[in-house]
């Protein structure tokens, strides 16, 4: 038995505050306390917890040798070698131009700005300005979106959010989806719609955009459960009635609302009607512009031939077609519209002189010809007008979805009634109905009549002579520069095209329309007037949380119609 050993002591950590043994005195690690209690980090051996033993090791050789090596006081700092470290302030300054540069998507702007700073802001902070693309890059990735997202989410925090996703449509390997937010911030006291980021994948299956979307949404901090709505466009794999990224979502969240982008969806219901339409109106109007695109005499003659005839004014520009994009017919059939007679007039000289032979010109000669054409157009300008308006009507920010929907409807209804007899369109009744189940019997009544349309038995579509083609065709036809039969051969194409028309309209209606229009009640107009006889049960009661405690819902809806009382 050692000397000592009768008297075994126990470690203290108060001798780390000791100031010899300061910096290099520790507990032993768990694997080496058999050795001793005590570590010296210098030497990296263990000691016995007595302090006499303890003092007696700091005196020894190697263990100054082994201080003085990692002496901390003797060692260089970063600006003793030569590296500065910036102010609170100056990253401040990085920071907020960084943010400036990512709020415009001016990039490549911020090294002539930097620049330009540094030159201005001599004898200030800004003298010492060093950013240029790469770091102010790193700092909007690795900086500034991380804080804003963490901001976004603690905003969130527990409310019930709606997510609109939409996936890339280049053709690179791999795609990307990105989400916007919107959801009620209790923080700006309003409904907010905000960025939330993108996310990779490879394949844009359904069950692929489904385990991407759930993993982003874990990623970044929000609660799944609190999803109640997605906005999609209209491809397959996003809102498919069958198998796709809605239908999986729905699955684990049972009152999920789909909301599909109407514009996107007005613009396919205009390019799926034009096939029922000739398809030399879109040759005419695509190589009329393109005749004139490359050619400034061209453009000159026509000018000088226009200006001719209606005292000095220019010729209205011809615009381009988007081969996405019908909806960019509705300016272009309107321009040319405009000046018929002058293209008419104008490639007739062309396609009889001896100089410009071109095949391109005497077609589109023989085309302007064809009143045939120019009936088309006339009846296509107004009719496109009204979906182009309604199109611009969604895209507005600030836009009433109630309103917008009840206006889509109206716009189907007054589509019909052009072509459909009255009493095929006339909705069935209702004792006591709502303005809800109306506005659905009105969607019913026009799939019906779309059923009969050119039936032998029961004919929903009125005659050609009584259906309404708009007051510039018939005077138009009128003038009878055309047979009777092509006539008939033109109003049963635009016939056809107000039947396809009909017919995607009603398939892109949302599927939860009655839940929408039951959204109207919430306005302040509807739920505080005091002669408001809305029940609760015609509430969008899909729309609340299962834990909802619909009892105290219903008590402070019947007391707001008693606020004006109160006041």
């Amino acid at each position: 038995m050692g000397k000592y050993s009768k008297y075994t002591k126990h470690y203290r950590s108060e001798w780390e505050k000791e100031s010899i043994f300061k910096g290099w005195l520790c507990r032993a690690p768990e694997d080496m306390v058999g050795h001793g209690e005590a570590y010296c980090k210098f030497c990296r051996v263990c000691l016995r917890a007595q302090k006499h033993d303890l003092k007696k090791h700091f005196y020894t050789r190697i263990h100054k040798e082994k201080a003085l090596a990692l002496n901390l006081t003797k060692q260089k700092c970063l600006m003793d070698l030569g590296i500065s470290i910036k102010s609170k302030e100056s990253k401040q300054i990085d920071m907020k131009l960084a943010l400036h540069v990512a709020s415009h998507s001016s990039i490549q702007n911020i090294d002539h700005l930097s620049e330009m700073l540094q030159l201005i802001g001599k004898g200030t902070k800004l003298e010492n300005l060093r950013i240029h693309r790469t770091k102010c890059s790193k700092i909007i990735l690795h900086v500034i979106a991380p804080g804003m997202l963490k901001e976004l989410i603690d905003d969130i925090g527990s409310e019930d959010f709606s997510v609109i996703l939409d996936e890339s449509t280049d053709i690179s390997t791999i795609k990307y989806m990105a989400y916007c937010v919107r959801y009620s911030s209790k923080k700006l006291n309003s409904i907010i719609t905000n960025f939330l980021g993108f996310s990779e994948f490879a394949t844009a299956t359904a069950n692929e955009l489904y385990n991407n979307f759930t993993a982003f949404i874990a990623q970044i901090g929000l609660n799944l459960e609190h999803l109640i709505a997605i906005g999609t466009d209209g491809a397959s794999n996003l809102c498919g009635v069958n198998h796709s990224l809605y239908t999986l979502l729905k699955e684990k969240i049972p009152n999920l609302q789909l909301i599909r982008c109407s514009c996107h969806s007005l613009n396919l219901c205009s390019a799926k009607a034009c096939t029922e339409l000739p398809s030399n109106l879109e040759f005419l109007l695509r190589e009329t512009r393109n005749w004139f695109a490359n050619s400034p005499l061209r453009q000159l003659k026509y000018s000088e031939m226009y200006a001719q005839i209606n005292n000095g004014k220019q010729p209205p520009k011809l615009i381009q077609l988007s081969s996405t994009r019908w909806l960019a017919w509705s300016d272009a059939v309107s321009i040319n519209v405009r000046q018929w007679d002058e293209l008419k007039k104008f490639f007739q000289i062309v396609a009889k002189s001896s100089t410009d032979k071109c095949y391109i010109a005497r077609t589109l000669a023989e085309m302007y010809e064809d009143d045939s054409n120019l009936l088309y157009f006339l009846f296509l300008n107004g009719i496109l007008k009204e979906i182009a308006n309604m199109n611009l009507a969604f895209q507005k920010t600030n836009a009433d979805i109630t309103k917008l929907y009840s206006d889509l409807r109206t716009l189907l209804l007054s589509t019909a009634k052009r072509i459909f007899k009255p009493n095929f369109l006339r909705p069935l009744e209702f004792s006591n109905a709502s303005p809800i189940m109306l506005h659905q019997t009105d969607i019913e009544a026009v799939k019906k009549a779309l059923e009969k349309a050119n039936s032998d038995f029961g004919n929903s579509l009125l005659s050609l002579d009584s259906m309404d083609f708009g007051t510039k065709f018939l005077s138009f036809a009128a003038k009878k520069t055309i047979s009777r039969n092509d006539l008939n051969i033109v109003m049963e194409r635009i016939v056809a095209f107000v039947i396809r028309l009909c017919k995607e309209l009603i398939q892109r209606l949302p599927l939860n329309l009655a839940i929408i229009d039951k959204l109207c009640y919430f306005s302040p107009e509807k739920c505080l007037s005091q002669f408001s006889t809305i029940s609760t049960k015609n509430l969008p009661w899909d729309l609340a949380a299962t834990t909802a405690d619909k009892d105290a819902i219903e008590e402070q809806w019947r007391k707001l119609g008693t606020l004006r009382l109160l006041l």
